[in-house]
């Protein structure tokens, strides 16, 4: 409600923007079945300015270990709490993974992954993907890497991205990888892009700038797990990049 009042007051039907979320819209807090309610109605009421992504909280296992499936059961019951978790999840299953703004800024959830072909082949994964961990490699990357860290960068994984390209193992998610500034600008460069916006981790003032400011990280969940950070989120407008820190309080 706080995006709204700050983003698209008059509604998002006469607001001269359009809107790209980045996913993980449940297990973020008590209220992820009035979240994606929200987000839903909204894409029904405005096809063609809600974009809605799809993050690695959008699938089953992850809910299962977090709190969506319990909050359904809790504020349902457990026959129909379990059918609309259920649903829920179906609309999931259908997400996009990743979105090209202006044909230069690549968003997505987790991070770049390692990408053989071009773009169009992320048009090929199978959709519905109710399993992407097992269904397909890719999709899980989008969904989980993430950029390497200064302090994981021990003789072992630095060996790693040395011989892969600049992917490794993401030690600290258990699957996936981390990639480094070589994998991420030969990214770039391959397919033409100048930015890629992300969301996955938490980050204090709600956003992180990365890789010469062509790498943006922004987290607009406030106050994630009991802490103190902020909300943000970024405006593209005529080739500029605006970071809007949000109030929540």
């Amino acid at each position: 409600m706080c995006f709204e009042k700050v983003l698209w007051r008059v509604g998002p039907g006469l607001t001269p923007a359009n809107f790209l979320f980045l996913g993980d819209y449940v297990d973020r807090g008590d209220y992820g079945i009035e979240v994606v309610s929200y987000l839903f109605s909204q894409k029904l009421l405005n096809p063609t300015t809600f974009f809605l992504l799809r993050g690695n909280h959008e699938v089953r296992e992850i809910q299962k270990a977090f709190t969506f499936q319990k909050e359904c059961i809790t504020k349902f019951g457990e026959e129909l709490g379990m059918k609309v978790w259920s649903d829920i999840n179906d609309v999931f299953d259908r997400m996009p993974l990743s979105a090209v703004i202006d044909e230069k800024m690549f968003c997505i959830h987790g991070g770049i992954p390692k990408l053989e072909g071009n773009l169009e082949v992320l048009e090929k994964i199978h959709c519905p993907l109710p399993n992407p961990e097992y269904q397909n490699n890719l999709a899980w990357q989008m969904m989980w890497n993430d950029p390497v860290k200064t302090k994981e960068m021990t003789d072992g994984v630095q060996m790693e991205l040395k011989n892969f390209g600049g992917f490794a193992y993401n030690e600290k998610r258990k699957t996936a990888n981390v990639f480094n500034e070589v994998a991420f600008k030969n990214f770039l460069e391959k397919h033409g892009l100048t930015h890629v916006v992300r969301a996955h981790e938490v980050k204090q003032a709600g956003f992180e700038i990365q890789e010469g400011g062509q790498l943006l990280t922004v987290f607009s969940s406030s106050h994630y797990c009991g802490g103190s950070n902020e909300a943000a989120c970024i405006l593209v407008n005529k080739c500029r990049i605006r970071i809007i820190r949000v109030d929540t309080s």
